[in-house]
């Protein structure tokens, strides 16, 4: 579940790499779209069902932007859906159970204007506090007050919508800034070759259906271990509580890495990864005080690799600041 902006945008993109998935807005969607609707069929002079968005999901994505403005009924069908992958329909006579095998990726306005850091993830979810729950992972999009980060997406939008020519001359003016501020043989940003959005859907669909990787007794003992200890802490600092549910989502991240990787057991690198985004999601979803409290506390399990890159990031922005700024004053 993603709360703030920019949110059409973020599922948009991922509508074009995921191998399956729908799109549907929470305002324009009725219980019948989102679910099942029964249509009397003149031939045989009987009612027959027709799929809504979850069940055409199946086994891909249901991408639902504004699941706000979704009624209460919709939210109860979405947690039948999360928590047993089917939806039990009753209409007309007719009783039937459908699967909804499918990842769901919502996004919803926060409860006030922008998102609320010292309130907690729920808090700024304008809904019920048990459907955000349902959700595996928390991703809060606050507004932060940053002119240089301001001007480089100003920059990107404006660049956007000019032609071809345009934006070429634009990427020759980014390739001279970057080697102006960093030293001619860095690899900061040499990475490897891009690959296609056609492949990669490929890639996507190939490792969803053929590998199932499974984890051993070693990584299984860790997460365990990690999971009653900050269970146990947040029982001690009056936190949030977790759940067996929380538990499956870290076994299912670890899963999903080796899968990535076309591994077909989990290894150390798995089992880290999926700590480290499940607890990021975790913390980030508290209010301010109990997040420092966690942070201090487990901030160890975070990757070490997002720290590093995250100083060589904080090393750039002020060179960018430094230099937006003397060229404010030289012009």
């Amino acid at each position: 579940l993603i709360i703030g902006d920019p949110r059409s945008q973020i599922l948009k993109g991922f509508e074009k790499i995921a191998p399956k998935s729908i799109f549907l807005t929470g305002q324009g969607s009725s219980t019948k779209g989102l679910t099942a609707s029964l249509k009397y069929e003149k031939n045989t002079e009987d009612w027959i069902l027709e799929g809504g968005a979850l069940i055409f999901a199946d086994k891909g994505f249901c991408l639902i932007d504004g699941v706000e403005k979704l009624g209460i009924q919709d939210h109860i069908f979405l947690m039948e859906a999360m928590d047993q992958q089917t939806i039990s329909i009753k209409k007309k006579g007719i009783v039937n159970t459908l699967k909804t095998r499918c990842t769901i990726i919502a996004t919803s306005s926060p409860t006030e204007e922008y998102y609320l850091s010292e309130h907690s993830f729920a808090k700024n979810f304008p809904g019920e506090e048990n459907f955000v729950e349902k959700f595996d992972l928390f991703i809060p999009m606050p507004d932060i007050i940053d002119p240089v980060n301001d001007n480089l997406i100003g920059n990107f939008l404006i660049c956007s919508h000019r032609n071809a020519s345009t934006k070429e001359e634009f990427s020759k003016k980014g390739t001279k800034l970057k080697k102006n501020f960093l030293p001619k043989n860095s690899n900061f940003f040499n990475f490897k070759e891009k690959i296609s959005q056609k492949l990669f859907r490929k890639y996507v669909l190939y490792a969803r259906n053929f590998i199932k990787p499974k984890l051993n007794p070693i990584n299984q003992e860790y997460i365990t271990n990690f999971y009653v200890s900050l269970k146990n802490e947040c029982f001690n600092s009056n936190i949030s509580k977790l759940s067996l549910r929380h538990l499956e989502t870290i076994i299912r991240l670890a899963e999903s890495s080796a899968r990535l990787h076309l591994r077909e057991s989990s290894v150390k690198e798995d089992i880290s990864i999926s700590i480290s985004v499940f607890l990021f999601s975790f913390i980030e979803s508290q209010p301010l005080l109990q997040k420092k409290i966690l942070l201090i506390k487990f901030g160890y399990y975070l990757n070490p690799d997002k720290d590093i890159f995250k100083k060589l990031l904080n090393v750039l922005r002020t060179l960018l600041v430094t230099k937006f700024n003397s060229n404010k004053n030289q012009g």
